[in-house]
């Protein structure tokens, strides 16, 4: 599996790296707080189990020996980061019964869903399942919000993208040539953060 070195990360695929180059954008343009972490730690879903077996020994004292039933379940989110009041306002929606708190987060177009106002937790996916882990992570997912009361914001870059922005640095191979689908960018279609700025402005703080 390659490796993307960004900012003192050791990313693990160019989803990963394209979404923290959004995060380098949004952080220098007020939208996401200083400080966004990547891999920062890991919740246990599910602990170790057990089972003990009695051993009777001929030259020893019996004794009882704990032998492993199943391997315990732990997920870790990929970025973890904060919103500004203008990131919160335009892109967050809060998962709660309040009213209070629907009427003043919650409207269809925004892309974060959490419920803890303000924190955002994501994955990373691409738009194929290479590795096969789309229906872990969606189990895992599941259980971390009915046992953590946390929800995990799965994001794909190329669907992400049109709904926000594209960073400059996302459109970009490696190599510093232009990334290209069929003959066409990548990421075409997609507006920049000057874009999104434009469209919905600091001091209107849109809801």
């Amino acid at each position: 599996m390659p490796t993307y070195a960004y900012n003192k990360m050791s990313l693990k695929s160019r989803e990963e790296l394209d979404f923290a180059y959004w995060l380098t954008e949004a952080v220098k343009n007020g939208i996401v707080k200083e400080g966004f972490e990547y891999e920062p730690f890991s919740y246990t879903i599910i602990d170790d189990a057990e089972f003990a077996i009695y051993r009777k020994m001929k030259r020893v004292d019996d004794r009882i020996e704990q032998k492993s039933l199943f391997n315990g379940w732990t997920y870790t989110p990929d970025f973890v980061f904060e919103l500004t009041d203008y990131g919160t306002s335009n892109l967050m929606n809060v998962i709660t019964d309040d009213i209070d708190l629907i009427r003043e987060y919650n409207t269809s177009r925004k892309v974060f869903l959490t419920t803890n106002p303000g924190k955002i937790e994501v994955d990373t996916k691409g738009v194929f399942d290479r590795w096969h882990d789309s229906r872990e992570f969606s189990h895992k997912q599941k259980a971390l919000f009915a046992f953590h009361n946390v929800y995990i914001n799965k994001v794909v870059p190329l669907s992400f993208f049109k709904k926000t922005w594209v960073p400059e640095l996302a459109k970009l191979r490696t190599s510093g040539s232009p990334r290209m689908t069929k003959g066409k960018p990548t990421f075409d279609g997609c507006i920049t953060i000057k874009e999104f700025l434009a469209k919905y402005p600091k001091q209107e703080m849109l809801i």
